[in-house]
């Protein structure tokens, strides 16, 4: 769906598992018919359950409200400046308790998941736009066109 975001940081392997059936979902769609459309509903549960026992493993309950606005922030805004002292602050906490608690409720580091947002949009506007590489850098708050290229190229494996 265009312009919406995950706010929920996931475990990687459970990420993959939903990424994978939302993959199959979107195959059944595209074939059509009566069956694909049972078996696209049935990927949709699948991946609802996922993510549901995703929560569950975390601790099932939902995320302190201070974390769950600061990853708002992230996704709302993956290029400006963040840092563990700038969203501590936006949330009212200190960055040393900001950076603890966030870490507990969502398994990352905060820079990380700046990043890690980061490289998801570069994913989504590499495979959605025909924009130079170096303007979706820029767009997404890389100083460099070499920088943004560098990061991709750790994240995915391959250069943009």
């Amino acid at each position: 769906i265009r312009g919406l975001r995950a706010s929920v940081v996931l475990p990687e392997h459970t990420r993959a598992r939903i990424e994978a059936a939302w993959h199959e979902l979107h195959q059944d769609v595209r074939l059509g018919g009566t069956w694909h459309g049972e078996l696209a509903v049935n990927w949709a549960e699948r991946i609802l359950l996922l993510g549901s026992q995703a929560s569950d493993d975390r601790g099932g309950g939902p995320l302190d409200e201070r974390v769950q606005r600061a990853l708002e922030i992230i996704a709302r805004e993956p290029a400006a400046p963040h840092s563990v002292a700038r969203l501590a602050r936006t949330v009212g906490l200190s960055p040393s308790r900001f950076a603890h608690l966030f870490r507990a409720q969502t398994g990352l580091p905060v820079l990380e998941t700046v990043i890690r947002t980061r490289m998801r949009e570069a994913e989504q506007l590499l495979a959605r736009t025909t924009e130079p590489v170096s303007a979706i850098g820029y767009r997404l708050g890389f100083a460099t066109p070499q920088h943004f290229a560098g990061q991709f190229r750790r994240w995915y494996g391959i250069s943009p």
